[in-house]
């Protein structure tokens, strides 16, 4: 069993779990501070959540890691003001693609059986490995 940066276990924990430890610490360090935990999150508002309770689980593999490494501005849906809308900040020189990866392999650690087949099923994700979609 994998411990998440909440204390809990990661009772859908797929992937390497060397990679899901690495993805700890890296997330606790660069993303939890806006995006809060992966369980019980509260992540800033306008910022999505990224465990099973968000709908990060709903993207491609593809399109997370270009988010992480190369951000992203404000989604026109949030609802603040433009100057309070979040913008995700690229991490590329930062954080290496390898890094991009654990992180990701920590967040689908923390999806349901179900959200790992809805998006076989949409996308060809695997819970194994990362870029796999």
């Amino acid at each position: 069993m994998v411990l998440r940066s909440d204390g809990t276990g990661g009772a859908h924990a797929g992937g390497d779990s060397a990679a899901i430890v690495r993805g700890t610490a890296l997330y606790v360090a660069h993303c939890q501070p806006c995006h809060s935990t992966l369980v019980n999150a509260r992540p800033l508002a306008g910022v999505p959540s990224h465990g099973a309770a968000g709908h990060t689980w709903g993207h491609p593999d593809s399109t997370i890691l270009r988010i992480i490494l190369d951000g992203r501005p404000p989604l026109p849906s949030t609802r603040l003001a433009d100057s309070a809308a979040p913008t995700m900040p690229a991490w590329r020189g930062r954080l290496s693609p390898a890094d991009a990866e654990a992180i990701l392999t920590y967040i689908k650690s923390s999806w349901t059986d179900e959200q790992h087949a809805v998006r076989e099923g949409w996308y060809g994700c695997r819970r194994d490995g990362v870029v796999t979609c």
